[in-house]
């Protein structure tokens, strides 16, 4: 609906990732760096009022033994009720509600090589390489999220980065600039 009326608008979709030690690319193709061990959301949808499904991806960073390489260690993705958690150590297993499951799983989530792919009916998917290889970790949404996602998906870098309450991060950087340590 666009200003009250039905509006035809061509399907597309998007997808942000991370590959190698931590470079990410957002739905909107800013492209930074980030390092330190932390928990983050990866994408998420934050309006309530919201036809759309919910969902939250999140993964945890990790050090990799040098405190200058980071990868990360789980992705968690919470949607219709259920999380599903998968941890770099734990190749070819899911957490599902806390209950440790081989893959397949009945829930669209499956192992090709040596990813997890899970895929929704309403066309969400999340891509987890316990091997970290380059564009194999992303999140992959259709254009109906484009107003409903924290890191927005709306075609301008310069706000990809929103604090929970709608706002534009004051600590966050530029497109171009390194991000440092998380916390």
């Amino acid at each position: 609906m666009i200003n009250g009326q039905p509006e035809c608008v061509p399907v597309s979709q998007a997808t942000c990732w991370a590959r190698g030690y931590l470079h990410y690319h957002t739905f909107d193709g800013w492209a930074y760096d980030f390092h330190g061990t932390c928990n983050y959301t990866v994408a998420k949808t934050c309006r309530d009022d919201s036809v759309l499904p919910s969902f939250h991806v999140t993964a945890k960073n990790e050090n990799r033994g040098n405190t200058q390489v980071f990868y990360i260690g789980s992705v968690t993705v919470q949607v219709d009720g259920v999380t599903i958690t998968a941890a770099r150590a734990e190749v070819g297993f899911v957490w599902v509600n806390n209950t440790r499951a081989h893959l397949p799983v009945s829930l669209q989530i499956y192992q090709s090589g040596t990813s997890l792919i899970l895929c929704t009916n309403f066309n969400l998917r999340v891509y987890y390489d316990w091997d970290n290889h380059w564009d194999n970790n992303k999140v992959t949404v259709l254009n109906d999220f484009s107003d409903s996602l924290c890191s927005n998906y709306n075609g301008d870098p310069s706000d990809n980065f929103r604090t929970p309450d709608g706002g534009l991060c004051s600590q966050c950087h530029r497109p171009g600039e390194k991000l440092g340590s998380g916390r």
